[in-house]
């Protein structure tokens, strides 16, 4: 083993007091794929050697930002809390950097920083700050879309205000009725109800949700006759169990949690009356209905 050779010339070189100090790289060639308890056990093993250790020559490949992030957030804490490591080099920053292909580099070239390079800096100075809760809601205040086509800007009101870093990705609840782009455009595709969330970007699974109602301005009064009908009962459902009443003009229905899954579909109705039973965690849900034509939705809690 490679550490342990190491090792023993350490040792041979303390026998006449000719080394004060470890230096060990910490490529990414070396790190990613790495578990974190491998990389710890290898800085322990050198520890006891009774020497400092200063990691040279340490980068973090990033083919994406947030993959680099990641990665950055899963290796460095291993170094920065080791007792024995008393220095930390990187082998560059800046584009041009010799892994420049491998997106090694933790500052564009118009000087912006990336995420992991945002998140290092706010780590080593013990001011890193999580996203703790997210708002949804559209630029102009509306909660729908009154023409196909048209579009919503949707923002994402990130708290705490100082977060490391704040930002989201988009979905809708439904792609056949609406669409969203990275900067969180949503355009309208079809009548009815979507939701939109926005996700902590950083893996961190923090959510916020918005319900956006489509319609048409040529959506006549059959239309809205047909959503009318539709009664759900009880709400809220008890174990799961609840019924569906005026559905006679519905082909699809859809219960949909609110982080935009699909939990039943029931397809090619041709029924009245539907009675539903579904295993599912107690809390707010979507079902959405389809006429062949466009969409409606009602809210149900399940307990």
């Amino acid at each position: 083993m490679w550490i342990s050779s190491y090792i023993n010339i350490i040792k041979l070189l303390q026998v006449d007091s000719l080394i004060d100090g470890i230096g060990e790289q910490a490529h990414a060639f070396t790190t990613y794929g790495t578990a974190v308890t491998t990389l710890k056990a290898n800085l322990d093993a050198l520890a006891k050697t009774g020497l400092p250790i200063y990691l040279t020559e340490v980068d973090i490949d990033g083919a994406t930002d947030l993959i680099q992030l990641n990665e950055m957030k899963r290796v460095f804490p291993i170094f920065w809390k080791h007792p024995a490591v008393k220095g930390i080099t990187f082998w560059g920053y800046r584009v041009g950097l010799w892994r420049n292909a491998e997106k090694a580099y933790l500052v564009n070239t118009n000087a912006s920083e990336r995420s992991a390079m945002k998140w290092l800096k706010a780590y080593v100075n013990d001011t890193l700050t999580n996203i703790q809760s997210i708002a949804v809601s559209a630029s102009n205040g509306s909660d729908s879309i009154t023409k196909l086509g048209a579009t919503l800007t949707m923002v994402a009101k990130v708290l705490p205000v100082n977060t490391t870093i704040p930002y989201v990705t988009w979905s809708v609840s439904n792609s056949s009725l609406a669409t969203i782009d990275t900067k969180g455009l949503l355009t309208a595709k079809a009548i009815g109800t979507i939701m939109v969330t926005g996700t902590s970007w950083d893996n961190s699974n923090i959510i916020g949700s918005k319900y956006i109602t489509i319609s048409n301005t040529t959506t006549g009064v059959t239309e809205k006759s047909v959503a009318d009908a539709i009664v759900i009962f009880p709400n809220p459902a008890i174990n799961g169990s609840f019924t569906i009443n005026g559905i006679e003009a519905i082909k699809q229905i859809e219960l949909v949690n609110l982080v935009g899954e699909k939990v039943k579909t029931f397809n090619n109705l041709n029924q009245s009356t539907l009675n539903i039973q579904v295993n599912v965690p107690s809390g707010i849900y979507v079902v959405n209905f389809f006429d062949g034509n466009q969409y409606f939705y009602r809210k149900i809690i399940i307990k």
